[in-house]
């Protein structure tokens, strides 16, 4: 941890935060904000699963595919890895140019579903991994 970061449970006054308020984190070596609610919400909800799909059958570029966990969408806290290789989350929903998969849903919906670009095809013997931070019911 670097000199000038601070762990939350060594704030002194967090109990004075408010829930919209604007909280900087590091995801994946990537800087983001993250609101005071949701931060609070993922750390008491801080379960990870993780769990495996195989392909059994060959799946299209830009299909919608059923995973085995469900998450919530726009929270963060779902990763995917493709026979072991991160993939990004698109940055702008079924942009190839900004990942290689779209969550499903409305922001704050709970799903099972993710969306490949039309630039990634699953075949038989791939396998996804996924990964997810909290329960979501």
């Amino acid at each position: 941890m670097a000199e000038n970061e601070l762990k939350i449970s060594e704030m002194q006054l967090a109990q004075l935060l408010n829930d919209d308020d604007i909280f900087p984190i590091v995801q994946n070596g990537t800087n983001k904000a993250i609101n005071v609610g949701l931060l609070k919400e993922l750390i008491s909800n801080s379960k990870v699963i993780k769990e495996r799909l195989d392909i059994l059958e060959n799946i299209n570029a830009g299909s919608t595919i059923t995973i085995p966990v469900k998450y919530k969408v726009g929270a963060d806290c779902l990763d995917v890895f493709l026979n072991g290789e991160y993939l990004s989350k698109c940055t702008t929903y079924d942009d190839a140019a900004t990942g290689h998969y779209s969550e499903v849903g409305e922001t704050d919906s709970i799903s099972n579903q993710i969306k490949l670009t039309s630039d990634w095809k699953l075949e038989v013997g791939d396998y996804l991994d996924f990964t997810v931070r909290g329960v979501w019911e």
